[in-house]
């Protein structure tokens, strides 16, 4: 199917559903499909995320992280073969065009034809003032302190938790904002399954590559054997469709495990083995491991839940974390930051 027919999906899904969406004012792509031209086929493994702009205060209400704005859980929807899925922003985090153009979640998603519905010019108003201003220094370096806030929310989480997986989780969660400093200072979007990929294809000089390979080498992923990885994986095609089998949608990003998400979660591994990247597909079994492993210990019957058990703790003695992993990644965090700074500062892509 070409990107413009998913589009064209995309547009009337929103055009049906957007009455019967409480307090919607506008609504825009963001993610992978903002890649692609019209022309291009659109990936076997890939959802579409489409930003809800919601007419509600963030308050009390906002999911603390990955995102602030966040006003609940996103939701996986398919449509017409499509697997949509569904991010609710409050309207606040648009009121302020400097807002927006600090933020890495959005900003980089208003510079094209994403908008999906613009009851009243707001969207396409704020996309043009983006589009000017997206490339002056004064907000790529406030987009590579926006990563570096995620980087450090995931860092405080992995110091507060006592949970060894959680604490792996929370890591590799550090980690992929990590090199989102690294794709901002670079001009170019994160992204999240392919992320560690990203950072690969951006540090180029010898320099840079050392610095790439103290990031991978202390997510744990670089020592691994590719055949681990691919245990670890099998592991996970198990998890996820016993996962899917007793899930109550009763904890966190329990959305993505549903039998119409899986061919895109586990397809989008395949795709990142296949390219040659089983190190760096390990951030996304990761989080798959550990999505799967909650709904598991919290849903399944109770001779259901061992074998996981198993498959995670194979996983930790693979990956040998030590007592050393909050410092040495807050100084790795400085790093990177210090590098994205200096980055920017001597990008020509940048209005300085």
């Amino acid at each position: 199917m070409k990107v413009s027919e998913v589009r064209n999906i995309v547009q009337e899904w929103i055009g049906s559903a957007s009455d019967d969406i409480e307090k919607l004012h506008s609504s825009h792509i963001i993610g992978s499909l903002t890649r692609y031209d019209d022309e291009d086929e659109f990936p076997e493994n890939t959802d579409v995320d489409i930003v809800l702009v919601i007419d509600q205060e963030i308050g009390q209400h906002q999911v603390d992280l990955p995102y602030k704005g966040m006003l609940r859980d996103n939701d996986e929807i398919l449509y017409k073969g499509i697997s949509l899925e569904c991010v609710y922003i409050s309207r606040d985090l648009y009121e302020d065009a400097n807002q927006v153009l600090c933020n890495s979640t959005i900003v980089h998603y208003l510079r094209k034809n994403t908008i999906l519905l613009d009851k009243d010019g707001f969207l396409g108003a704020l996309s043009s003032r983006v589009e000017r201003d997206f490339a002056l220094e004064k907000f790529v370096l406030a987009r590579c302190e926006h990563q570096l806030q995620l980087t450090n929310g995931f860092l405080q989480k992995l110091a507060d938790e006592n949970n060894p997986f959680a604490k792996v989780f929370s890591q590799s969660w550090a980690g992929s904002f990590l090199t989102g400093m690294l794709a901002e200072a670079h001009l170019t979007p994160p992204t999240h399954r392919r992320t560690f990929i990203q950072a690969k294809e951006l540090l180029k000089s010898d320099h840079e590559r050392s610095l790439y390979k103290e990031i991978i080498d202390l997510m744990g992923y670089g020592k691994l054997k590719e055949s681990q990885v691919l245990a670890h994986f099998g592991a996970l095609k198990e998890m996820f469709q016993l996962a899917v089998s007793v899930n109550q949608m009763r904890t966190p990003f329990s959305f993505k495990v549903r039998e119409e998400v899986m061919p895109v979660y586990i397809g989008g591994i395949d795709e990142m083995l296949a390219d040659g990247y089983p190190h760096e597909s390990m951030f996304w079994i990761i989080t798959g491991l550990f999505v799967t492993f909650l709904i598991i210990q919290s849903d399944a019957p109770e001779e259901l839940k061992a074998s996981s058990a198993v498959s995670i703790e194979s996983l930790l003695e693979d990956l040998q974390p030590t007592d050393r992993i909050e410092s040495d990644l807050a100084k790795l965090t400085e790093s990177v930051y210090r590098y994205s700074v200096d980055q920017v500062k001597a990008s020509p892509l940048v209005i300085h």
